[in-house]
């Protein structure tokens, strides 16, 4: 999308030690990485930095800044999962603009089941 990689750094953490299963509320130990951070240089000298995070904690789960010559794009989404993004919001600003705007997303998502349970008991 954006070019090849010259240089990137990861690391995996777990910042949580328990995880809740949603339909008993009980707990269980954490035993994966719920944190996954990148670093990037890429080959046209662009740098960039991702971030994924798994959890039910409030705040950004997804989030895609591009910033170009000519203004920023922003792609985000404040789900309670990093890989699942259900509401995305589409943000730019031109080059001269002093704040984001935002830029409505069409889908046609009846394709979609509307029960987000697993498929398992």
């Amino acid at each position: 999308m954006f070019g090849d990689f010259d240089y990137f750094s990861a690391r995996v953490m777990t910042q949580r030690r328990t995880v809740a299963i949603l339909r008993t509320n009980d707990s269980m130990p954490l035993e994966v990485p719920d944190n996954v951070m990148i670093s990037a240089r890429l080959v046209n000298g662009a740098v960039a930095s991702i971030r994924l995070r798994g959890g039910l904690l409030p705040g950004t789960a997804f989030l895609l800044e591009v910033i170009g010559s000519e203004g920023v794009i922003v792609v985000s989404d404040e789900g309670g999962f990093a890989m699942i993004v259900d509401d995305l919001k589409l943000s730019l600003a031109r080059v001269g603009e002093t704040s984001l705007r935002p830029i409505e997303i069409r889908c046609d998502t009846s394709a979609f089941p509307t029960d987000p349970s697993p498929p398992w008991p």
